[in-house]
């Protein structure tokens, strides 16, 4: 490699070396050394036995430094969080343990859309929907193994999306699928979509079956170990798979996630675990061209496949394809995140205790947590006493602005003060009062 503001010669005779500073890299990499560098116990400094000129007394670090460090600043450093928006749907299973029978429905906290189990064997256990596997797709309605059923056409309606899967496998079955979305190249039950099953109670075993279209994830493959996965992708009958061989243990959960993200030609899919990327596969078929009418958790199109012994406990989808670093971000955040932030300071007239740009939908409700994070949070400028609808609220860095057409009283059950500030914005000086438990905590905290 080339120093920056040195060359070749700038070394010692004896010992040899090449370089007098050891640059770390090249040109890509905007990082200098310390120049109290030593080889065979000699300071590599130069003088008499120089190979070039001692500049700067024999230190050549100065003409290093000054270089190098204008060539660090001029590369770009991009560092990734986590990213949840613009999230379409959200199923956290975290309700009360207990039986959760065919027809059970848990609806998404961003939107209400609803999940919904189908057939037998499904449990609660207070984290999360255990599905028990013991049989095969092609099993009738009243007896196959649970599943949870999403509702058709939730990614055909993205051109790019993201699902984010925390799920703990209790047992290899062979074939289990984490998620698949599509349908079968059958014409289906006759109950819904061409082909689609809708899991009606009472309906027949559906005979072989296999998919035409398909974005499926294994969790196992034949080979009756989780430490075989398969990613299928595919369509009108033609797909490809990328096998994978990642060590998994029973009774840990995972962060599985898929993204589509669309291009010119069709798509770019790629599959993560804990943050890491698996595999990533060009397909040449856009979302929209996916018939997505069996959206299955635990169950694959193909009907020879077992159903998955596993827990669910937390479905995040959302209309972007994140990038790798954000999928990263995310695991870190862990499933159950309750709190939602605002993402957008409120506009002058506009009040995020109304509408705001809140992470998981516009209106705050009274079971989720609210932050404002660095943003400006308003109260609604009307007259009368208002109150925040949300469980709590933390000013974390940002600001709460108190706007009122005039005297009032704005009422928050659960306030945390962390960091951020609270301003009285009332027309003619008017006084505001601010009422509710007030919690105030060191920024550091």
């Amino acid at each position: 490699g080339h120093n920056y503001g040195l060359d070749h010669r700038v070394g010692r005779a004896d010992p040899r070396t090449i370089m007098l500073h050891n640059y770390c890299g090249g040109g890509s990499q905007g990082f200098y050394s310390n120049p109290n560098i030593w080889l065979n116990g000699v300071k590599l400094l130069g003088e008499g036995s120089c190979l070039g000129t001692a500049l700067q007394g024999g230190d050549a670090a100065y003409n290093l430094s000054t270089a190098a460090q204008g060539t660090a600043d001029s590369w770009e450093r991009i560092v990734w969080g986590s990213n949840l928006y613009p999230i379409a749907h959200r199923w956290q299973f975290n309700q009360t343990a207990g039986p959760a029978p065919a027809g059970t429905t848990i609806a998404s906290s961003v939107g209400g859309a609803l999940a919904t189990v189908r057939g037998s064997g499904a449990t609660f256990t207070g984290s999360g929907l255990r599905l028990p596997g013991g049989t095969n797709g092609n099993t009738a309605a009243n007896s196959i193994a649970a599943y949870i059923d999403l509702p058709n056409g939730t990614f055909s309606a993205m051109p790019n999306f993201t699902v984010e899967i925390w799920a703990t496998p209790l047992s290899a079955k062979n074939w289990m699928r984490v998620i698949e979305l599509g349908r079968t190249t059958q014409a289906g039950d006759g109950l819904g979509a061409a082909g689609e099953y809708t899991g009606t109670p009472g309906s027949a075993a559906p005979g072989t079956t296999d998919a035409s279209d398909v974005v499926g994830l294994s969790a196992c493959t034949w080979t009756g170990s989780l430490n075989d996965q398969r990613l299928v992708t595919g369509l009108n009958g033609a797909y490809e798979v990328d096998d994978s061989t990642l060590p998994t243990t029973v009774g840990t959960m995972y962060h599985y996630a898929i993204t589509f993200a669309d291009t010119a030609a069709g798509g770019t899919v790629k599959w993560f675990r804990n943050g890491m990327l698996i595999k990533t596969r060009d397909v040449t078929f856009h979302s929209a061209d996916i018939e997505d009418v069996n959206v299955w958790l635990g169950r694959s199109n193909w009907s020879g496949d077992e159903m998955a012994h596993m827990d669910y406990h937390d479905v995040r989808i959302i209309g972007a394809a994140l990038a790798d670093g954000q999928v990263a971000g995310n695991y870190r955040i862990g499933p159950h995140d309750a709190k939602s932030t605002l993402w957008a300071n409120d506009a002058w007239g506009n009040s995020g205790f109304v509408s705001g740009a809140w992470e998981f939908g516009a209106t705050p409700v009274s079971t989720r947590d609210y932050e404002t994070g660095t943003m400006l949070l308003r109260t609604p400028r009307t007259a009368g006493n208002t109150t925040f609808p949300g469980k709590s609220l933390s000013i974390t860095g940002g600001n709460l602005h108190l706007n009122a057409l005039g005297a009032r009283t704005t009422t928050i059950n659960d306030l945390r003060l962390n960091g951020g500030s609270v301003g009285s914005f009332g027309d003619g000086n008017s006084t505001q009062t601010l009422a509710g438990n007030i919690a105030v905590t060191n920024f550091t905290d």
